[in-house]
């Protein structure tokens, strides 16, 4: 199944819900570190980014793909013992910055807010993603998985 960033007129298939896992991963170990980082965090990867938070995550991506780059992980997981890779990833990072523009356009130009989340891009998955209402997905706690991650639904 592939995943990816949705937000306001973009969709990018970025690759299987693994891989996304791993960056999500990734992300967290840096954002630990950073001011909100953990909360923005759960918006990027298990909810949506509210439009009031865009320029806080667009700086937080930018922070950690910067800090990613020339790293090497220590740990279990797929990507743990090697360096970051910025052409496996780079990628993700440069959709979640496209995304994030073009949320803030379309509610600028429409006054209806696209966000900025991780969504299944196959059909029909993508359908019912972008199905759900932004106070169900908002619902989502720390101990519930995210819809894009779930094998089936």
């Amino acid at each position: 199944m592939a995943v990816g960033f949705i937000g306001g007129s973009y969709m990018y298939d970025l690759g299987d819900r693994e891989r996304m896992l791993t960056l999500s991963r990734l992300v967290k170990e840096v954002a630990s570190t950073h001011p909100h980082g953990d909360d923005l965090h759960e918006k990027i990867f298990r909810t949506f980014v509210p439009l009031s938070d865009l320029p806080e995550a667009r700086t937080l991506m930018q922070h950690v793909r910067e800090t990613l780059r020339g790293a090497r992980f220590t740990g279990d997981g797929p990507s743990y013992g090697r360096p970051y890779d910025e052409a496996v990833f780079g990628p993700y990072f440069d959709a979640f910055e496209e995304c994030a523009l073009s949320c803030a356009d379309f509610f600028e130009d429409w006054g209806k807010l696209k966000p900025v989340r991780v969504a299944r891009v196959d059909m029909p998955a993508y359908l019912a993603d972008t199905g759900r209402s932004l106070e169900e997905i908002a619902a989502l706690s720390g101990f519930d998985e995210p819809f894009w991650a779930k094998v089936s639904d």
